[in-house]
């Protein structure tokens, strides 16, 4: 995990400066958040900052970088590290990322309007479609292959389709999870 962590941080050491932590590279297909203690966001060379794409998968970004996601996803590294045997672990880590992905996606759209939601949904199918939002078809590398179609697809129809869950669901979840905190944590009589 660590060599691994060096190894990108060295290779994306040369990217290009574009403002406050925005920086671009020529060997992105898309962007994504680098580093854990002052993360950069990685965009490929050739895309359009102020294009409302950008904005998007910028927004995307920052909201991995305030969740602090890099961090819990070395921390799932280390776990299926460690679990290396365990099947569950390896799947259990690909629905952490998956729902870490989705649980950004509904984050960066909860304050858009449908327009806006179309254009973030129309981003992520051009990265799907072209290999790059900038435009330029480049081969998908092993960083980036678990960005297939079918993930997108469900990100696609999640982000149109999100609505905030009403009070009432999130309090019967509430209920729910302190029910089962209770079973779990008492002591059968006998």
């Amino acid at each position: 995990v660590i060599v691994f962590y060096c190894a990108a941080m060295r290779r994306y050491k040369n990217a290009i400066h574009l403002r406050a932590n925005i920086y671009e590279a020529g060997n992105v297909v898309s962007p994504f958040l680098l580093g854990i203690k002052s993360p950069k966001i990685i965009l490929p060379i050739g895309l359009d900052i102020d294009s409302p794409q950008a904005s998007h998968m910028i927004a995307h970004e920052k909201t991995h970088m305030k969740r602090m996601d890099n961090f819990w996803r070395i921390i799932g590294l280390i776990v299926v590290c460690i679990h290396w045997f365990n099947p569950v672990a390896w799947v259990g880590f690909g629905f952490f990322l998956k729902d870490m992905e989705l649980s950004c996606d509904e984050t960066t759209v909860k304050v858009y309007d449908s327009a806006r939601k179309k254009e973030y949904a129309e981003a992520l199918l051009r990265i799907a479609v072209n290999g790059s939002i900038a435009g330029n078809v480049q081969k998908k590398d092993i960083a980036h292959a678990s960005f297939g179609k079918s993930g997108v697809r469900s990100r696609i129809l999640h982000v149109m389709t999100y609505q905030r869950l009403p009070a009432l669901g999130i309090a019967a979840s509430i209920i729910f999870i302190l029910f089962i905190s209770v079973m779990l944590l008492t002591n059968p009589i006998g």
